[in-house]
């Protein structure tokens, strides 16, 4: 047994090698390929003010002239990032292994956007003691706070429902009751604002931007950027594509067992996973994208075992292929 395990381990790190390899050649094409205009001129640019802010306070360093320098920057913090958490016990190897051949998150090292710094936070396991579950908490909304990134209060949201649900497993009914207050609170969303000022500011995705949001978009959105792409509303053809492979290496014919999704349903993290979702895209109309919720990755692996890292290592690079390629093709790339 002690043989078996010392394999099983020694597996997981040639993984982690090979899969370190596959997130920096897929991070240098979308470094060289995917400039900020691809990425979106308009989050570029509120990323430069926000580096800015962070590193050299009112002066103009970082641009558009240089931009290619800040996002190797940005590609060596989330792997030093990574190292770190890893070293201190906080993520597993295998679903950073996940982490790093999952095309989209290669990207997201290198989107000129403040938000880098907590996809890799959203990796911390659900099965920490109690003092590293308050260490991980303090961390993410100290950062939360100090860089004025509302992902952090997503995570944090997350960890303790799924605490809660642990603790205190609801019945299905009344986790039903739980899922239908958000859409409720869509409806009636100018009475919550007398009591939270702070969801004004979401009032031009709510009135303008997004008008017409609904929870299946949300899911949509979700699922299609989820393994690989850049804007889901204009790469989702590659993206659902992307999402169906992973999840069919995950599940393979469980999908279509009932009795399965009964489990999955009575599972916290699944109850978690989805109430996150719809509280935050409700009373918003935003964060929809899947980058917002990186805490699904684990999951993969948790649920498909080792088979998931073994194929992802050897399809991720093709997948950042044919979206280019899909970009090349219908855009001005």
């Amino acid at each position: 047994m002690k043989n078996r395990a010392w394999i099983a381990e020694d597996s997981v790190k040639q993984q982690l090698v090979l899969a370190l390899a596959v997130f920096i050649i897929n991070a240098s094409f979308y470094l060289l390929l995917y400039d900020p205009h691809i990425q979106g001129y308009i989050d570029a640019e509120r990323g430069w003010r926000q580096f800015n802010e962070l590193t050299s306070g009112e002066k103009l360093y970082w641009g558009p002239e240089n931009q290619i320098e800040l996002r190797i920057y940005m590609i060596l913090f989330t792997l030093l990032e990574i190292v770190i958490l890893l070293a201190a016990g906080f993520i597993e190897r295998r679903s950073l292994v996940t982490y790093l051949c999952l095309p989209v998150f290669a990207y997201l090292a290198t989107k000129l956007k403040i938000e880098f710094m907590f996809f890799p936070l959203a990796l911390i396991s659900l099965n920490l003691s109690w003092r590293k579950e308050a260490i991980a908490l303090a961390a993410i909304l100290f950062f939360s706070v100090y860089l004025g990134e509302n992902n952090g209060f997503i995570i944090l949201f997350f960890r303790v429902l799924v605490r809660i649900f642990r603790k205190f497993p609801p019945p299905l009914y009344v986790f039903l009751i739980l899922l239908a207050l958000p859409i409720i609170a869509d409806a009636n969303i100018h009475v919550l604002e007398g009591f939270f000022p702070e969801l004004r500011a979401y009032r031009y995705t709510r009135d303008i931007q997004n008008l017409n949001y609904s929870v299946l978009e949300s899911f949509l959105v979700f699922f299609a950027s989820a393994t690989v792409g850049v804007n889901a509303y204009i790469d989702y053809p590659i993206g659902i594509l992307g999402t169906s492979f992973v999840l069919w290496l995950a599940f393979g014919k469980k999908l279509f067992f009932k009795r399965y999704w009964w489990e999955w349903a009575h599972s916290p993290g699944f109850q978690s996973w989805i109430l996150t979702i719809l509280v935050f895209t409700s009373l918003t109309h935003a964060f929809q994208d899947a980058r917002y919720y990186a805490f699904y990755v684990p999951a993969f692996t948790h649920i498909g075992g080792e088979r998931v890292n073994q194929v992802l290592i050897f399809s991720s690079i093709p997948m950042t292929f044919a979206l280019t390629i899909f970009y090349i093709l219908f855009s001005d790339m």
